[in-house]
């Protein structure tokens, strides 16, 4: 019994992070960061209020006060973080916090009170406080982005004028057992066969254009040049490649575990381009050379060589 609510408050709490990290994903960096107004948080605000609140309730839950000595609850509305980098940072040191004290909890603890602010709750009254508390937040979060993308929103939920036909989708099964999360959190799977033809049709698509385009070392309007896109895509494939050689105890540690689920290819293909369009600009790592001169022909030889060492 008490097993399968907390397998079910992790499916919740897990389905709220990811509407958080797919609203998050939509956002110039700067908007994060704007108010309506001054009594209004930002979803910088926001997300330092939500970390400082898992990061004080889930640190040795079980044993101690849920509203810890060491919190500062007031400095969480204060407008002081300066990068998208750092504001993730504490959204996703909050949930780690979160998940891993949920895993520890055993059947044998449900007997125990737990106190906030000297408060005794049972463990169910704190999850479900917790429970209630974050997707509050997190609807803000929501409410924000879609006020800031407008037309370019990608819906985390039925889209607007879907809702007769998703219904008769659903009711057109049987009667079954389903937690509600399942469907956002079915990963689409594909085995390795199918996963080096789509890569290999992918990029061969993509250098045949680059081979046969006009003057391919010439930018326009600021833009990259075709021998720079090339570039870029091929220090991104040799990027992926270093990583997947790396230990899987090396990932964990150097990069973490994601919570989010799995996004479809037109899903991120979407965000992808809103991005692009509200001028996002890759990092200085994936950045290709600014006086690039080597031809098409010679860094797409270089991409299939980065491809096949990939595969």
């Amino acid at each position: 019994m008490n097993t399968d609510y907390l397998e079910s408050a992790k499916k919740q709490f897990a389905y709220y992070k990811m509407l958080g990290d797919k609203t998050i994903a939509q956002l110039p960096e700067d908007t994060l960061f704007w108010q309506y107004n001054e009594e209004s948080n930002s979803i910088a605000i926001i997300i330092k209020h939500l970390s400082g609140n898992m990061l004080s309730r889930w640190t040795d839950f079980l044993n101690s006060d849920g509203e810890k000595e060491w919190r500062n609850r007031d400095a969480e509305f204060e407008n002081d973080l300066n990068s998208k980098e750092e504001l993730l940072t504490k959204w996703n040191n909050g949930w780690e916090c979160l998940f891993n004290a949920v895993d520890e909890i055993k059947e044998e603890d449900f007997s125990k009170t737990i106190y906030i602010r000297n408060q005794g709750h049972s463990i169910t009254e704190a999850i479900n406080r917790q429970l209630a508390h974050y997707p509050y937040h997190i609807g803000q979060i929501v409410f924000i982005g879609k006020m800031v993308c407008n037309e370019n929103w990608t819906s985390l939920s039925i889209p607007r004028g879907n809702s007769n036909t998703y219904n008769a989708e659903k009711f057109s099964k049987e009667k079954h057992k389903e937690h509600f999360t399942d469907e956002f959190f079915k990963k689409i799977k594909m085995n390795k066969s199918e996963i080096i033809a789509n890569l290999n049709t992918a990029h061969s698509a993509f250098w045949e254009t680059a081979i046969h385009f006009p003057n391919p070392t010439t930018s326009l309007n600021g833009k990259w040049s075709v021998s720079q896109n090339v570039q870029h895509i091929n220090i991104a494939l040799l990027r992926v490649s270093n990583y997947l050689t790396l230990p899987k105890p090396s990932i964990k540690s150097n990069f973490g575990l994601s919570e989010r689920a799995s996004t479809n290819y037109e899903t991120c293909s979407k965000m992808y381009r809103n991005a692009l369009e509200n001028g996002i600009k890759t990092t200085e790592a994936f950045m290709p050379e600014i006086n690039l001169e080597t031809s098409s022909e010679e860094l797409v030889s270089q991409g299939k060589d980065l491809l096949a060492a990939l595969i």
